[in-house]
């Protein structure tokens, strides 16, 4: 089966980045680092890396034939992975705004500093 453009994503891998080869990223392969999570939700559901929604499960959207075009194959499921590319250790954040973005962005910058500056990882 072709790889759908939505699943496409070793464009989008800081893995992967650079290569000119298009497709999925075998991502246990390329994430080296245990998920902080792991450890403070052992039960946690975690990304299965070459799962897939298959077909266009959107109802009433309005979407351009293009985008249907690109969901027929399936996309890539999202969710958190178990292990991750980069260090947590060494990781620096950064929340960059232009301003009167979308109602409710101050509870998420808010949400999203003060889990950084308070969980133990």
């Amino acid at each position: 089966m072709a790889i759908s453009e939505s699943a496409n994503l070793r464009k989008c891998h800081l893995a992967t980045w650079q290569d000119e080869e298009p497709g999925t990223v075998l991502e246990d392969s390329v994430n080296r680092h245990k998920n902080p999570l792991a450890d403070q939700f052992p039960d946690m559901s975690f990304l299965n890396s070459l799962e897939m929604v298959l077909g266009n499960i959107i109802q009433n959207a309005q979407q351009t034939p293009r985008a249907s075009q690109l969901l027929e194959s399936g996309c890539l499921r999202a969710n958190a992975a178990r292990h991750i590319f980069w260090d947590p250790s060494k990781v620096k954040a950064a929340i960059v705004t232009c301003g009167g973005l979308c109602p409710g962005l101050n509870s998420i910058i808010r949400g999203v500093t003060k889990c950084l500056w308070n969980d133990p990882w």
